[in-house]
């Protein structure tokens, strides 16, 4: 994705990424967490940030018109600790079935670039994934950079 993206600071004292996206609705902030599952697997959390309360909604649509730039933010984020983090895999799965069909189109969008620097799965009915098929349907995905 060659798509401008919103400057990301690492908070160290809670180990996520935060960003401001800033649109229509005003000033929004993001963050994206990896939780390690098990050995070298960490799923991708993301979602709204409420810096009271310190809670993240990743059910929260805040349709602030910057759809395009906060994906492309959180895929460069992904990336970034794909390369920083060798051997580890990404899991990611939507919190909704909307937000799992937009990762497929994205995969699917920008498979070509990504095929030759990342190991795609799909995951079908939570069973063991498979390599990643263009125009294929997944439920969730792993992803792990080449090197």
């Amino acid at each position: 994705m060659n798509e401008p993206t919103y400057t990301v600071k690492f908070d160290t004292d809670n180990d996520y990424y935060i960003f401001e996206s800033i649109g229509q609705n005003g000033s929004i902030f993001k963050v994206v967490v990896f939780s390690k599952i098990k050995n070298n697997i960490y799923n991708l959390g993301f979602g709204d940030y409420d810096l009271q309360t310190k809670a993240i909604n990743d059910k929260s649509v805040s349709d602030n018109g910057d759809m395009i730039k906060i994906l492309a933010t959180v895929i460069e984020i992904a990336l970034k600790f794909l390369s920083e983090n060798p051997m580890t895999y990404i899991y990611i799965e939507g919190s909704t079935s909307l937000r799992t069909q937009l990762y497929n189109r994205i995969l699917n969008r920008n498979y070509d670039d990504l095929i030759n620097q990342y190991e795609i799965y799909g995951y079908k009915n939570d069973v063991i994934p498979e390599t990643f098929q263009k125009n294929t349907l997944y439920e969730s995905f792993l992803i792990r950079k080449l090197f």
